[in-house]
C-alpha cells in the first residue's frame, strides 16, 4: 500500500502560504492529491519525491523608495516671509 503524506509534513521548513501558492499554481505541475480528509489534501509520498519543488524563481523588482518631501521654510505664526527678511 502506498504511503500518504501532506505537503506540510513533507516540507516542514516552508511557510504555509508558500505551500498554498504551490498548490494553486498550475505551472508547477504539483501532483493531484490522492485524498482530501477534513479539507487537508494528502498526496502519495512517492509522487512528491519524484516532483521537484521550484528553486527560488524570479524575484519581484524591489519597490522604489518614496519620493523625498520638499522642505518648506517655516515662519512663526502671524509673520510673513517679507517681514522676517526685512
Amino acid at each position: 500500500m502506498r504511503e500518504l503524506t501532506t505537503l506540510r509534513g513533507k516540507f516542514r521548513s516552508l511557510h504555509r502560504s508558500t505551500l498554498h501558492r504551490w498548490r494553486t499554481d498550475p505551472k508547477l505541475n504539483l501532483p493531484k492529491p490522492a485524498k482530501i480528509i477534513n479539507g487537508v489534501p494528502y498526496y502519495y509520498d512517492d509522487e512528491l519525491e519524484a516532483w521537484t519543488p521550484p528553486a527560488g524563481g524570479p524575484q519581484p523588482p524591489p519597490t522604489p523608495p518614496p519620493p523625498k518631501r520638499k522642505r518648506t521654510k517655516r515662519t512663526p505664526a502671524g509673520f510673513n516671509e517679507a517681514d522676517i527678511i526685512a
